[in-house]
């Protein structure tokens, strides 16, 4: 069997209470539906959670071990189930884009120019490793333009020939 959060919360409603009487009023159980529950729940766990008499019920050392961890576990869930639920409906809320493209020049500029434009819509999670995104795109400045013929004539791209191998031509006079 493994453990559940339902297995965790009774064994704190258990702890908390100080007997199964108790507990299972406080869970709205049968008495002997909890007893059976706890012989279960200490059964996968190998060994009593807590000792009982006719006083009521005391955590064991290895109850307080699962109290202890139970305590850190229960509210941690809760908060991770607020956030989601939180997380799900504020995401209806904002606009989404979804954009078909090939890797280019303008892919960049277009993301920047969504970005910009709705500053509160995601970004998906960036993968691991070097970036892949192009950097925005605008005119090379001509103090970075390499020059090819002269200083004044800036370089064409390079076109593919008609045997399939690209050619890079410059203007003419």
């Amino acid at each position: 069997m493994d453990l559940e959060l339902r297995h965790l919360r009774t064994v704190r409603a258990i702890a908390d209470e100080g007997s199964l009487t108790r507990a299972a009023a406080a869970l709205g159980l049968a008495q002997p539906a909890l007893s059976s529950q706890l012989r279960r729940i200490e059964k996968a766990l190998g060994g009593p959670l807590f000792d009982r008499d006719h006083t009521g019920a005391r955590p064991t050392l290895l109850g307080e071990l699962v109290l202890e961890r139970a305590r850190v576990v229960l509210p941690a869930m809760r908060e991770l189930q607020e956030d989601a639920v939180r997380f799900a409906n504020s995401w209806n809320r904002v606009r989404r884009f979804r954009l078909g493209a090939t890797h280019g020049p303008l892919l960049g500029a277009l993301v920047d120019r969504l970005a910009a434009a709705e500053p509160t819509a995601p970004s998906p999670p960036t993968p691991p490793g070097p970036s892949t995104r192009s950097a925005p795109c605008s005119p090379p400045d001509a103090s970075t333009t390499p020059s090819s013929a002269s200083a004044g004539r800036a370089a064409r791209p390079a076109r593919p020939t008609s045997s399939g191998r690209s050619s890079a031509s410059t203007p003419s006079s």
